[in-house]
């Protein structure tokens, strides 16, 4: 019998330079030669030797991992459940359920990390860890300066703040105030998931607007809502919206709960989900699947 199987998919932040050599020689390969031929760029030396230090750059070698490990997936007997993504993750979700079409979804998130990196260079802002922090500490801190926002609220105990970069070194000095343990700056230059994003929602629509959706073949979460769709309408508004709107990965998680799997996969590089999913729901075993061997 088939275990019922929740994929979860990594975001930015979990790219390393070569995360794609493993792959090299697999048959499964070939999803990242058509996704060059597709954006008309070499992926091959994208996962294997580019250093990976733009967004766009660092999106697409994700996304592109994510899709041949979720191909390499193919090969177990597994009853999948339902999907979940982080951020970018959405994304590699929704390839993967059927509802965007593989060269849409490719365009589209390339379009996407263009479009946000618009927004960090014209606006700039940062984001940093809220260490030891839950929702209401998180949020009464943010509440005390006019530009800071919750980006991400991934797991008990780690949440993530962005906005004015100011407004975080200030925060940071009162922290202990609000029984926040340790703020930790993000090497990243933007404030992605707040306001600061709104003129990447603008230009998404747009580029949602000429789209097509298809029912998704399992139910994805939401990371603005933090609910499993099990239809395909949605998406076009939530593609657009969530890149400022915070990443609500705890309530994903709840929400993947109640699919009722026996197990999650993060599959795509890193452990990074898994390891905030163990957090999340304790009782639920998480396991990485990258290269078609899981590991805990």
């Amino acid at each position: 019998m088939a275990e019922r199987i929740a994929l979860l998919f990594p975001g930015q932040g979990t790219q390393k330079p070569g995360m794609g050599i493993p792959f090299l020689d697999k048959p499964e390969f070939f999803i990242a030669k058509d996704a060059g031929e597709i954006l008309g760029i070499d992926t091959t030396k994208l996962l294997s030797e580019d250093p990976l230090t733009s967004t766009h750059d660092s999106q697409l070698a994700i996304l592109i991992t994510s899709l041949i490990s979720f191909e390499i997936s193919k090969k177990e007997d597994l009853e999948i459940v339902g999907l979940a993504g982080h951020s970018l993750g959405q994304v590699s979700a929704l390839i993967c359920a059927g509802v965007l079409d593989f060269e849409e979804g490719i365009n589209f998130a390339s379009k996407r990390a263009k479009a946000t990196q618009n927004c960090a260079d014209k606006y700039g802002g940062a984001m940093a860890a809220l260490l030891g922090a839950d929702s209401q500490s998180a949020q009464l801190l943010c509440d005390k300066f006019e530009e800071l926002w919750i980006a991400n609220d991934n797991a008990p105990g780690q949440i993530v703040v962005a906005g004015n970069p100011e407004s975080i070194d200030k925060a940071s000095e009162i922290a202990r105030d609000y029984e926040i343990k340790k703020v930790v700056k993000l090497p990243v230059n933007g404030a992605f998931h707040t306001p600061y994003m709104q003129d990447a929602v603008e230009e998404l629509k747009k580029v949602l607007s000429t789209m097509k959706f298809s029912q998704p073949a399992f139910p994805v979460c939401s990371n603005d809502d933090g609910r499993a769709y099990h239809n395909a309408e949605i998406w076009q508004e939530k593609l657009s919206i969530h890149v400022a709107s915070p990443v609500r990965w705890r309530d994903c998680m709840d929400a993947v709960l109640l699919l009722e799997p026996t197990k999650c996969f993060e599959v795509g590089f890193g452990a990074t989900l898994a390891g905030l999913a163990k957090r999340c729901t304790p009782d639920l075993p998480v396991e990485s699947f990258y290269e078609g061997v899981p590991n805990g």
